[in-house]
């Protein structure tokens, strides 16, 4: 997504942000300062849309960057975001034979060591793990076993449907209040304006939904309480992107609307995917840890932090 395109509503929804492109060469990158300080990182300047040409004129664009944080008084550099966790960012650390899907990084295996080699730090690890749909037996007894305990435990109070390409209107602005919390904890994440996030869903999401195992979870009202969303992997048809799974605040203790949501996921993923992709987890979270264990392969990202010399 083009920051033009967007720009209007951002600066609407934070007045006070910095932003500019720096160039050098064939190379450019896009900085980004909130003088309040952003959600978790606080004082710092971050970047993003990165087009790194060659080493030699991302060098300078790097001095460019150092000056620019000192100027603003600031110690440390983050990136690469977009500047919120709604767009692209982190970097790739391996499989870099392997093409890119909806929203993972594109960078090279060079990109990555020049910013490695170039004093930047890991600041947090992330993975998407490839795993069998049909061969790990313990997981699918285990999922099926914890979907109908959590059926059983809510009474049957909710009612499933598919989202689509006709009903997603209805419910995007629901969808988007759910996502803002389940996206809330995430480092950098700053909220967008529902403007924004309609497009964002439309053009970067919409054209890859799989739509059998992309799921709604409507209460007793017909109020929509949590979501699935899936995605096709054009690069490997056999794949299935297992992308999101969001609940209102009210309904995660227990898990039951989750652990519903993953069951009827895996189920329907088995009739058409022998492999499926959980994409982009945060290191150590509950849901890492759980196919962490199941892996085939395993694909790291990492955001990476310089620190500046006062």
């Amino acid at each position: 997504m083009d920051w033009l395109e967007i720009e209007k509503d951002i600066i609407n929804e934070y007045p006070l942000l910095q932003t500019a492109v720096l160039e050098y060469g064939s190379s450019s990158v896009r900085f980004f300062y909130l003088p309040e300080g952003f959600k978790d990182l606080g004082h710092v300047i971050t970047f993003g849309y990165v087009n790194f040409s060659n080493p030699d004129d991302f060098s300078h664009l790097l001095q460019q960057l150092s000056i620019k944080a000192k100027d603003l008084k600031v110690d440390k550099i983050v990136g690469p975001i977009n500047f919120t966790t709604f767009f692209d960012y982190r970097m790739k650390l391996n499989n870099f034979a392997q093409k890119s899907f909806p929203g993972e990084p594109k960078n090279s295996e060079s990109e990555k060591q020049f910013f490695l080699n170039n004093g930047f730090s890991i600041l947090q690890k992330y993975f998407s793990h490839e795993f069998d749909t049909r061969l790990n037996f313990k997981f699918h007894y285990s999922i099926l076993f914890m979907g109908i305990w959590a059926k059983f435990r809510t009474y049957s109070k909710y009612k499933f449907l598919n989202l689509t390409a006709e009903n997603y209107r209805q419910y995007l602005e629901e969808i988007y209040q759910i996502t803002l919390t389940t996206f809330a904890k995430n480092y950098m994440f700053q909220t967008i304006p529902l403007s924004v996030f309609k497009i964002y869903f439309e053009r970067n999401l919409l054209p890859y939904i799989e739509f059998n195992t992309s799921l709604m979870v409507l209460d007793r009202n017909n109020k929509l309480i949590g979501y699935s969303l899936c995605l096709i992997d054009k690069n490997k048809p056999d794949r299935l992107l297992f992308k999101t799974i969001g609940v209102v605040q009210f309904e995660r203790n227990g898990g039951f609307v989750a652990l519903q949501l993953m069951r009827k996921v895996y189920l329907q993923a088995r009739k058409n995917y022998h492999l499926c992709l959980a994409c982009l987890m945060i290191e150590g979270n509950k849901i890492d840890r759980v196919f962490k264990d199941m892996s085939l392969s395993t694909t790291e990202y990492v955001m990476l932090e310089k620190k500046l010399n006062p």
